[in-house]
């Protein structure tokens, strides 16, 4: 049997950085799951590098420098994916095959004017 049409097909999302929310949210999986997600231990290393990339893509495009490695606590963003999925040949397993979406990005700091840009994504 195919359920892959009980699946809606966009999502509303919100996304936050901050530290402790990304630590609650992971400890919610079995560190079997983690490890199947690709999720390593000593993830908060690859992260600074994440979290750098994201400073040289978004920078050049907003006018007052973004460092989501310092900022995190104050950034958060919403938007939203619409996506295909298909069944796979296991029984209850589903695979996206396509994907799309955007999220406006909203850095609110003390005393100062919020920052809001936007990205796209797709698969």
């Amino acid at each position: 049997m195919d359920y892959s049409n009980l699946f809606p097909p966009t999502l509303e999302m919100e996304v936050f950085f901050d530290e402790e929310g990304i630590q609650e949210t992971l400890m919610q999986f079995p560190e079997e799951d983690r490890a199947l997600l690709g999720i390593p231990e000593n993830y908060s290393r690859l992260q600074k590098e994440y979290y750098k990339s994201l400073d040289e893509g978004v920078n050049p495009f907003v006018s007052t420098p973004v460092k989501f490695w310092l900022d995190r606590e104050e950034m958060h963003s919403s938007g939203k994916t619409s996506f295909i999925v298909m069944k796979q040949r296991d029984f209850l397993l589903y695979k996206i095959i396509e994907s799309r979406g955007n999220l406006t990005y909203i850095l609110e700091r003390p005393g100062e004017a919020s920052i809001q840009f936007e990205t796209t994504f797709e698969k």
